[in-house]
């Protein structure tokens, strides 16, 4: 009889390790050591949004600790399902940003592509854990997205989002890498991935040289939450994208009995710069339906922030920021370390509480965009700087912010105090 060859394409390590992933809660309490009865009435939650977890992510976790860390993250519990007061299913307003099938937009010169739906891992307090994928998908995918960023000369970064675009193989992902270098005014690509954390195998010496050869600036943004993620298998994964010279950036997420905790925060942001992935963004976790019981005051955020200048080094302290609800954005907070300020000086506080005052120049002469050869150049080109907000009324774009329907509010104003008013936002001097 002849013995048949070996095919000549085999199943890659880490899609057989994603294939042999946790399912079922009641199989990875058992791993662990734990009683099912941790799951007991989880199955509502666990139908609205599947359990999954790596099986080299869960040999993470402490066995015979049900306060995990990592544990917390993953397991479906029954209070994902209660109803709660001004949580819900789109919390950042994702559907709204839509801009073309799959591409989002909430910033200028950027936007962002649903790759895909699935990730590796399923987060419980995932801020995109309701979104409709599936309509995404049947829109126009990846493809149609790429169309719609090659007819937007005015945007220049791409980010690869999902789900996670690392679920993608190596064959749709270069294809799609590919296409968006094939748009001329795109310089940047960021790729936002827990894989590299989760499923550490995907880390090939093929996908590092895929990213690292793409035409565009490639960042990439991983996401971790716990220094007791940073395991053997991730740590080796990262290094080997940042020997490729890749530019990795870490976001984490504030959750309750995770790291809402300074010497966890510390940990984390010191375990992250040894393997020279520089501490990003620390999210406020979003107001998403399900993720409640991981939520903490905005002041734990801004304690840990507090807590970590000063006590380490500046690039190691990551921004806190709230993504805002309604599709506001990223806002960043910080503790107040401007006190005061007058024309001469500002009063200015450091990590100690040390208190000082800090002079101003006697004489500035403002930035002329006339002297400036990058501004002329612009100019030249045909550039416009366009600016928005309080950045518009600083550069003299904009005289006023007038919010919607404010006209109509006060008209109980008299036209005597509302004249002036009119006046300045039609651009025109009051004389009176």
């Amino acid at each position: 009889m002849v013995a048949r060859s070996q095919p000549r394409w085999q199943t890659p390590d880490w899609k057989r390790d994603l294939a042999q992933a946790f399912t079922r809660p009641a199989e990875l309490l058992d791993h662990l050591g734990l009683a099912p009865s941790l799951a007991a009435g989880s199955d509502g939650a666990a139908r609205q949004f599947p359990l999954l977890v790596p099986r080299g992510f869960a040999d993470l976790m402490e066995p015979g600790n049900a306060d995990d860390p990592l544990l917390r993250q993953v397991l479906p519990l029954a209070r994902e399902t209660a109803v709660a007061t001004g949580y819900v299913a789109d919390p950042v307003a994702d559907t709204a940003a839509s801009i073309a099938p799959g591409l989002l937009q909430k910033y200028a010169h950027r936007a962002l592509l649903i790759t895909t739906g699935a990730c590796a891992v399923h987060c419980r307090y995932c801020f995109r854990r309701h979104f409709p994928y599936g309509a995404e998908a049947r829109r126009g995918g990846p493809g149609a997205a790429v169309a719609a960023l090659a007819a937007r000369p005015d945007i220049d970064e791409a980010i690869l989002s999902g789900g996670d675009p690392l679920m993608l193989d190596d064959s749709a992902l270069a294809d799609l890498v590919g296409a968006l270098g094939d748009i001329p005014h795109l310089k940047r690509l960021r790729l936002h991935t827990r894989l590299p954390v989760v499923l550490p195998s995907r880390v090939t010496t093929a996908l590092c040289a895929l990213l690292a050869d793409c035409r565009l600036e490639t960042i990439v943004v991983v996401h971790a939450n716990h220094p007791a993620e940073l395991g053997d298998a991730a740590a080796a994964a990262l290094r080997s994208l940042g020997e490729r010279r890749l530019p990795l950036l870490n976001q984490s997420v504030l959750l309750r009995g995770v790291n809402d905790c300074i010497h966890v925060m510390k940990a984390l942001v010191h375990g992250l710069l040894k393997i020279r992935v520089r501490p990003y963004y620390l999210y406020q976790c979003d107001l998403v339906h399900g993720a409640g019981h991981f939520r903490t005051p905005v002041a734990v955020g801004i304690e840990i922030i507090e807590a970590l200048r000063g006590h380490t080094s500046g690039f190691a302290v990551p921004t806190f920021v709230v993504d805002a609800p309604g599709g506001g954005g990223k806002v960043p907070l910080m503790p107040n370390y401007l006190l005061s300020q007058s024309a001469d000086r500002v009063v200015v506080r450091n990590f100690e509480g040390l208190i000082t005052a800090y002079a101003q120049p006697d004489t500035y002469e403002r930035h002329d965009p006339s002297r400036c050869a990058s501004c002329r150049a612009r100019a030249g080109a045909g550039v416009e700087d366009e600016q928005e907000g309080v950045a518009a009324l600083l550069s003299g774009q904009e005289r006023a912010i007038v919010p919607e329907g404010y006209a109509a509010s006060h008209q109980r104003l008299t036209r005597i105090r509302w004249a002036p008013i009119k006046a300045a936002l039609a651009g025109q001097d009051d004389e009176r």
